[in-house]
């Protein structure tokens, strides 16, 4: 198993492990609104260039406390060089790239896991929802030189935008998208791409370190 370098983050807010729900590993991390957020500082591992990246997590959606959108996860600073995922609660899952929204019409259920994949192939963006299709079209921008990190439950560019929910299983990949299920990309070759997982066991409700792991391994475990 090769590793590239760890990254720890900071928790915020009342970000915390429950043990009460997951998909994996018997725990996942909960984000109850407010100031709650999981965040990573600035690398050039967040630089995706124009190149091809992948973005998968598992999350499930409680009740609304905030505004009329939710921030899931943002890597960098969208309205300069980054993506974030989010909803609409009216009816829909959005992917804004460099500042410009990708609007799926998929629209979650209340207390259901999903798995998202958000992956640029090609030049060719795609959202999946268990890896069925919602959103695929062009999308070529250069995702360099935000220096925001990542924040994972919230967004820099849109600090009221809050998320109520889980989220589990994170995975970043750089230099190549996620094609298929999980399974099917479980080995990547460790000479061409940089993987990140996110460890949800590091983060405590009374500790605010919460690990990154630079690894190439299997990715559905």
């Amino acid at each position: 198993d090769n590793n590239f370098p760890e990254k720890y983050g900071t928790a915020s807010g009342n970000a915390q492990i429950d043990v009460t729900q997951s998909v994996f590993g018997g725990a996942s991390c909960l984000f109850n609104g407010g100031s709650d957020a999981v965040n990573f500082g600035d690398s050039a591992d967040w630089d995706f260039g124009t190149g091809d990246f992948g973005l998968r997590f598992r999350f499930q959606l409680k009740p609304n406390t905030g505004g009329t959108y939710r921030a899931i996860f943002e890597i960098g600073k969208n309205d300069v060089s980054g993506v974030l995922i989010g909803m609409d609660n009216s009816s829909y899952l959005f992917v804004t790239i460099n500042n410009t929204t990708y609007n799926t019409s998929w629209a979650p259920s209340l207390n259901t896991w999903y798995s998202l994949n958000v992956s640029r192939i090609g030049s060719i963006l795609y959202v999946k929802i268990d890896n069925v299709v919602k959103y695929s079209g062009a999308q070529s921008s250069d995702i360099t030189g935000s220096t925001q990190g990542v924040s994972i439950g919230a967004s820099t560019t849109y600090p009221t935008y809050k998320y109520d929910g889980w989220i589990d299983e994170v995975r970043i990949i750089s230099g190549v998208g996620f094609t298929d299920s999980d399974a099917s990309v479980a080995y990547i070759n460790a000479a061409y791409y940089n993987t990140y997982r996110l460890d949800i066991k590091n983060l405590g409700s009374t500790t605010t370190s919460i690990l990154l792991h630079g690894t190439v391994s299997a990715f559905n475990n």
